[in-house]
């Protein structure tokens, strides 16, 4: 059988992907990827192909990512789904993702729940679809209008009808039940499947971050992508002050985005890295402060460190 991936190119949206893509592959099955240029480097060190779709233009990107910006901590993720993964990102991608499965003929599309161009063009192309939700059932339950809003504008993009059923096609999720029990009203309830891998895995011992002495490890993370807007960029100092004056070696991931000159003076105990793997992290830190990616809490939970979650 051959299955295409679609995903963004963002850390937290293509790795949930890949224990899927790799059990497939393992299991004899062909295994190829679309997504746009910047996820070559993940897709590809994995050793699957990459099929890749168009990036939005540049006006559209700079538009969408200053709504985003611009939004109160309550609409971020509306805008986010709305008009950043179900507006410009899947809009610009649905020629490629359609090219990719004219050209190589896919049996089954798996798309991570914030890419939708998989959805439509498999629809097009009468190719079944599943969905692997990188969000918490809770919180894709909650922001329903919100996905379906995208969904529907997407359908109407390519000349399709606009009534769809969300939560028409399978979903997996990794996210804990007894952290996501909620009455789900527009959704069936999706398959749980139970993290796989090593919850923990050891550097190479090279890596600056490493603690020195006895000192404690503190890892700090507000994920890959949230650097770009000043009241990020404001709590990033904020966790600068307040870890400088603690008995702890830190490390604050900021992501590929955010210009580390933004922070300012960086005290001696913290190391700045734009990204680390978390497993690696998690063999050496002793405690975690982040912003509740569904990535980072399940992570941290499988390694078994306490967490302080600032939403």
């Amino acid at each position: 059988m051959r299955v295409l991936f679609t995903t963004t190119p963002l850390v937290g949206h293509i790795l949930p992907l890949m224990r899927y893509a790799e059990g497939l592959r393992d299991a004899g099955h062909e295994v190829e990827f679309a997504a746009c240029e910047g996820a070559r480097e993940r897709v590809e060190k994995r050793g699957f192909t990459l099929w890749p779709v168009p990036d939005p233009s540049e006006e559209d990107a700079k538009r969408a990512w200053a709504m985003l910006d611009a939004a109160t901590a309550e609409d971020a993720l509306q805008v986010g789904i709305e008009e950043v993964f179900g507006g410009i990102k899947s809009t610009a991608a649905l020629a490629g993702v359609r090219a990719a499965i004219s050209e190589w003929g896919p049996d089954l599309i798996v798309r991570e729940s914030c890419e939708f161009a998989g959805l439509i063009a498999g629809e097009e192309a009468d190719v079944t679809t599943a969905c692997i939700s990188i969000l918490s059932t809770a919180s894709m339950e909650r922001h329903e209008d919100n996905f379906r809003t995208a969904t529907e504008a997407l359908r109407c993009h390519a000349g399709r009808s606009r009534d769809w059923p969300v939560g028409a096609e399978p979903v997996f999720c990794d996210f804990p039940a007894a952290l996501d029990e909620t009455d789900l009203i527009h959704r069936a309830q999706p398959t749980r499947v139970a993290p796989c891998g090593p919850a923990r895995t050891d550097p190479d011992g090279s890596e600056t971050w490493l603690p020195s002495g006895d000192r404690p490890l503190l890892y700090v993370t507000f994920g890959t992508v949230s650097g770009r807007s000043e009241r990020a960029q404001a709590t990033y100092r904020l966790a600068l002050e307040v870890v400088a004056g603690l008995p702890v070696d830190a490390l604050l991931t900021i992501g590929p985005i955010m210009d580390p000159a933004l922070l300012g003076t960086v005290p001696e105990n913290v190391s700045v890295e734009p990204f680390v793997p978390q497993t690696d992290v998690f063999s050496q830190a002793k405690a975690v402060v982040h912003h509740g990616g569904s990535g980072t809490l399940v992570g941290a939970l499988a390694a078994g460190l306490p967490q302080v979650v600032i939403p």
